[in-house]
């Protein structure tokens, strides 16, 4: 009798995981297995773990599990901006097919490492649970995330920059898809700070405005992105509202 009982039990058990599991299906709640414990993820495990199930990756944050997914990253984000440059480039053709990718790729992990201190400093004061080390991390996630979206908007990007000879229509839709892509990337980022026990996230997102005025800022030092010029890089220096003032004036 104990063992019929066992039985129905298990029977049971096992007809209400399968309707959980049908109702997850329904409700598309089903994610993607995480990375296993102990092993390298692969770049596509990397960037699925980013658009898909970013826990999978925060947890590994937070219990400190680096090893050379943080170079990955790197290669992630460097290729991303890579090839939006080459996008970019695609508006004025010649040699800005490899001026514009080398200036984006370049420009932005400059700013990553003259912004870094101050969002390690503004981490803290926030109270998470943060070392060093996973602040170089997390902040590489997050740009690595960034890049993706980058990427996702290349078609749509080489679309207008080749159907098009508005410099400020250009640089407008770059603007956007760089909004959209710092904005899911920096709230990546607020995600593992929560998850590292931050106990105020005034301090980061302070952080974060300051982060996104000065890619805008690094853009204009080492301008032109789109558009042609003389020299490679700019001998005026400029705020980059006044930039955008500028192009506005272009004639097409």
């Amino acid at each position: 009798m104990k063992q019929e009982e066992r039985t129905s039990e298990k029977a049971v058990q096992s007809v209400a995981s399968v309707e959980t599991t049908k109702e997850n299906a329904n409700n598309g709640s089903i994610k993607p297995p995480p990375i296993p414990r102990g092993t390298t993820p692969t770049l596509i495990q990397i960037v699925e773990a980013l658009l898909k199930s970013p826990e999978t990756i925060i947890s590994r944050f937070c219990k400190g599990n680096f090893g050379i997914i943080t170079l990955k990253f790197l290669a992630i984000l460097s290729l991303g901006f890579i090839a939006y440059g080459l996008v970019a480039g695609s508006f004025s053709m010649g040699r800005q097919l490899w001026i514009a990718p080398l200036k984006i790729w370049m420009g932005l992990l400059a700013t990553a490492a003259i912004c870094f201190p101050s969002f390690y400093i503004f981490a803290c004061l926030g109270e998470a649970q943060l070392s060093l080390k996973q602040a170089f991390v997390v902040m590489s996630a997050s740009l690595t995330l960034v890049s993706i979206l980058l990427i996702g908007f290349m078609p749509v990007a080489l679309v207008f920059s080749t159907s098009t000879n508005s410099i400020a229509c250009m640089g407008f839709f770059h603007l956007v898809f760089w909004f959209i892509s710092i904005g899911f990337g920096m709230r990546f980022l607020l995600g593992v700070l929560n998850q590292c026990e931050s106990k105020n996230s005034f301090y980061i997102k302070f952080w974060i405005v300051i982060f996104f005025i000065t890619t805008l800022q690094m853009m204009t030092a080492i301008r032109p992105i789109i558009g042609t010029s003389d020299s490679i890089f700019p001998i005026e220096k400029k705020f980059f509202l006044e930039n955008w003032g500028d192009a506005l004036k272009i004639k097409d």
